[in-house]
């Protein structure tokens, strides 16, 4: 099916297209370790997924999944820049939900960083709701959102 939006697994063939655009400062090496350590599915001790967003097997971003508490899942999601504003985050980001639920999920937090509108319209369109703004470690303000499953 064409513009068909899916969620997949990083594989080490990936490294190259992730340091193009995520991690240009890291060696092909340290992002295979990366993609190895991310198809565990755990980090720090808590459920942690991330997948790639192919569109007709072309990889046009990333989706993370982390285990805030047991029903608490935090949502990361990035479109690469050629293909943003055309609506595969919004597919994407239903996949995620509808997978989130499948694992036993009852509800998700997103943040965005408050000046992005587009990851507002993205988080707001699938029904996220705003919580409240903070400034993160990095001293950036943040917008936090939640979404019953």
């Amino acid at each position: 099916m064409k513009n068909e939006i899916k969620l997949l697994h990083f594989c080490a063939d990936d490294a190259p297209l992730l340091r193009e655009r995520q991690y240009p400062n890291l060696s092909l090496q340290d992002i295979e370790n990366y993609i190895r350590r991310w198809n565990t599915f755990e980090h720090k001790g808590r459920y942690f997924e991330a997948l790639k967003i192919s569109l007709d097997g072309k990889t046009i971003g990333y989706l993370s999944l982390y285990e805030q508490t047991a029903d608490v899942v935090s949502f990361g999601i990035e479109i690469y820049p050629p293909f943003q504003r055309r609506g595969y985050g919004t597919l994407a980001l239903k996949k995620g939900i509808t997978y989130a639920k499948k694992l036993g999920f009852s509800v998700a937090v997103a943040e965005r960083l408050d000046k992005n509108e587009a990851s507002r319209k993205l988080l707001e369109n699938a029904a996220f709701v705003f919580e409240r703004n903070y400034v993160n470690t990095k001293g950036r303000l943040v917008a936090y959102y939640s979404k019953p499953l």
